[in-house]
């Protein structure tokens, strides 16, 4: 979870304590949402938001048109990386 997410939550609690529960629960939710979309991504997770196939990913890794995080043996990519990083983002 980044640091946004926390201070979301955390928002959200003092809201919550305050008497005001329908607001503090659309920003709980709000917070997990953002924490759930700023992971990094497996390649087949990759693929799909790209639009490509596997290999065609692999390939792009390889030929470094892609970044990416080798973690465990195996590839990760971040998002906001991806698209500052290439074209996709331009």
């Amino acid at each position: 979870m980044n640091r946004i997410s926390i201070d979301l939550l955390k928002i959200s609690g003092r809201l919550e304590e305050a008497g005001l529960t329908e607001p503090a629960t659309e920003l709980a939710e709000l917070a997990q949402e953002i924490a759930k979309n700023d992971r990094l991504l497996t390649v087949a997770e990759a693929a799909a938001w790209l639009g490509c196939g596997r290999r065609t990913l692999d390939q792009m890794v390889a030929d470094r048109r892609i970044p990416a995080h080798l973690i465990g043996g195996r590839y990760r990519f971040d998002k906001h990386e991806v698209l500052k990083e290439t074209k996709l983002g331009a």
